[in-house]
């Protein structure tokens, strides 16, 4: 049975990524009680309690997960907002929550903690893999190898290398090892044929959101050093405080700017997945380059009215293109559809020259 890997320092990290969160909602006023502290000490220890008590839920989870088999990517995205929406419920300030369902604004009001244990779930998934059963890759490999000749062997001719009845011939373009596609051995199956990058609802989703989140720490980062060189072209002195309290402004800022390009940043991230699927490529690179582009074609084909919009979106849409091909993974390509033929003669091929001249009949 296929299980999630179990590593406990990805597990703490897990915990140790929404101990932040709960700290920067409680800076920022984002309905959670605020920090009285802002030593250093305080918020770290914020960081690891709430932090811990995250990290103890989820391994629960993912044990219990673990013990049944299941590895869905679902179901761990399910797991993280089922630890994070008590932990943030628990941090919200007094009279927040009654507020929140009093005024209709609940959803909202839990939208983004849901979002962030979501995204941690997937990403541990991702980060631990798949455990199966132990490989024995030389025996594979043999075992592969006897296949692969088997298949060159093939010529699909009769006796003395003539054409048999029914049989077509190919003369030496022999099947060749390309031609193994799934085999088994020792109870475990391998696949070696044609792959493409899967299309995942979940995946798009949660590519969207980590590529607004990393592209506004990204500029976040790059506007901060460049507020650093102009307080030093000036000759001011640069005091940490000051420094913390514009990145996170900055950050705040730039994240409402993400929200708002979230829709059209998924949008863009499936038009570059389906067009790089749609020409066969499935590399990192090819993504990203994908998804740098897909943000000018839709100004182009807009005839630049959603330039403005494009432009918020082309940094999220580069990373998050990334980040779905890490997410989705690969699935083998569909065979050809059945063909439903009610005359064997019709079974010629397009450029067969039954196609082209028709037979004559003298009556």
């Amino acid at each position: 049975m296929n299980r999630i890997g179990t590593n406990y320092l990805k597990l703490f990290v897990t915990g140790l990524a929404f101990g932040f969160y709960l700290v920067a909602a409680s800076i920022r006023g984002w309905g959670t009680e605020p920090l009285s502290d802002f030593s250093n000490d305080a918020v770290i220890l914020t960081i690891l309690k709430g932090g811990t008590v995250f990290a103890l839920m989820f391994t629960a989870g993912h044990l219990v997960l673990r013990q049944l088999g299941v590895i869905k990517a679902w179901a761990y995205a399910l797991l993280g907002m089922v630890c994070a929406l008590p932990l943030f419920i628990l941090h919200l300030a007094s009279g927040t929550f009654g507020q929140l369902a009093a005024t209709g604004n609940l959803s909202t009001g839990l939208f983004m903690p849901a979002c962030i244990g979501a995204v941690i779930g997937l990403a541990y998934r991702k980060s631990a893999g798949i455990e199966g059963q132990a490989e024995d890759l030389d025996g594979m490999n043999a075992a592969y190898r006897r296949i692969a000749s088997a298949a060159g062997g093939e010529t699909g001719s009769g006796s003395h290398g003539q054409p048999g009845r029914g049989q077509a011939t190919f003369g030496k373009a022999s099947a060749g090892a390309e031609t193994v596609g799934a085999f088994v051995h020792e109870g475990t199956e391998y696949f070696a044929g044609p792959l493409r990058v899967r299309t995942s609802l979940v995946s798009l989703l949660g590519a969207s959101l980590l590529g607004g989140l990393l592209s506004t720490l990204i500029q976040g980062i790059l506007d901060l050093a460049a507020y650093m060189r102009g307080l030093q072209g000036i000759g001011k002195s640069i005091r940490p405080e000051n420094l913390i309290d514009v990145l996170a402004s900055d950050l705040v800022i730039k994240g409402a700017m993400a929200l708002f390009t979230g829709m059209p940043v998924l949008i863009l991230i499936a038009i570059a997945h389906f067009g790089l699927r749609s020409i066969g490529k499935t590399g990192y690179l090819a993504y990203g380059l994908g998804g740098l582009a897909a943000a000018p074609l839709m100004a182009l084909v807009t005839f630049g009215a959603a330039g403005p919009l494009v432009i918020l979106a082309t940094l999220p849409t580069l990373v998050g293109a990334v980040i779905y091909r890490k997410l989705a993974g690969l699935e083998p390509v569909p065979v050809a559809e059945d063909v439903i033929a009610k005359n064997r003669r019709d079974l010629v091929a397009a450029d067969h020259a039954r196609r082209k001249a028709g037979r004559v009949i003298v009556s």
